[in-house]
């Protein structure tokens, strides 16, 4: 909802969002401790990982591609929602900001249904591709949008999607 907010000052403000990360980060540098156990870890001689061969990994390449998928979906219609919305649609810097709203009310909802979704499948393997998948066809909805409504359904199906996503990989 800020980043909606800030949409109606100017598209460019939801952008500096992403700059409370560099705080975090010194914050993190400074105060936490480097863990001690390292399990499932290729080790040198000298008690360090190699980052080559710990990439060698099925597992761990699997890992960083489908939980990178959905923040850069989530970065990417951020970004770019007010542009569509203000320089491709002619709408307004308000109108873009009611385009994350509704995209964050309906990752709201969506993620009350997660618990549902799990429990009617096997595993998390397919609710959580089929939920990566839905999220980038509202991304793309939202990019090839002809008008604000469409751009807006778009939103909201992206919203749910994302907010399935994220729960299913936060309860695994």
């Amino acid at each position: 909802l800020l980043a909606g907010m800030l949409a109606g000052v100017s598209w460019r403000a939801p952008l500096f969002l992403f700059a409370v990360a560099l705080p975090v980060a010194g914050a993190v540098l400074l105060f936490m401790e480097e863990p001690t156990a390292r399990e499932n870890a290729v080790e040198e001689e000298d008690g360090g990982v190699r980052l080559r061969d710990a990439l060698k990994r099925p597992g761990l390449i699997a890992l960083l591609v489908g939980r990178g998928t959905p923040g850069l979906l989530w970065f990417a219609f951020l970004s770019y929602a007010s542009v569509v919305v203000v320089r491709l649609l002619g709408g307004t810097p308000t109108g873009a900001g009611a385009l994350v709203a509704v995209a964050s009310v309906a990752a709201g909802v969506g993620s009350t249904q997660v618990g549902r979704l799990s429990a009617a499948a096997d595993s998390r393997f397919l609710p959580l591709l089929g939920s990566c998948t839905v999220a980038g066809v509202g991304v793309a909805i939202v990019a090839l949008a002809p008008s604000v409504l469409v751009a807006g359904a778009g939103s909201a199906v992206f919203g749910a999607a994302f907010s399935v996503v994220i729960s299913l990989y936060r309860s695994t």
